[in-house]
């Protein structure tokens, strides 16, 4: 099943939400530092580009965010990595 699998290389738990192409939130979660989390639940389509947003700490108020679009290219899953700490985050392809 077509998706996300988010990769959290910081030093934080965050939280993870998924936006389809339209705005629609389809995907959320709690991502532990150091661990992954698989978002494949809903429908992703395959050359459809998505935002993904992460925020930190997982409950508000945040004190940062961060955003990127990535278009899913696999069946299962596409890969994307999230590095930072408790000041900042970002993404990045691995």
């Amino acid at each position: 099943m077509a998706g996300f699998k988010v990769f959290n290389k910081t030093d934080q738990d965050v939280w993870v939400t998924i936006y389809d192409p339209f705005g629609q939130q389809i995907g959320y979660g709690n991502v532990v530092k150091g661990g992954s989390h698989e978002f494949t639940s809903g429908f992703y389509a395959i050359g459809s580009q998505y935002k993904l947003l992460a925020e930190y700490p997982t409950k508000e108020p945040h004190s940062w965010n961060t955003t990127t679009r990535q278009y899913v290219t696999k069946t299962d899953y596409d890969s994307i990595n999230l590095l930072g700490n408790s000041t900042g985050g970002f993404w990045q392809n691995p």
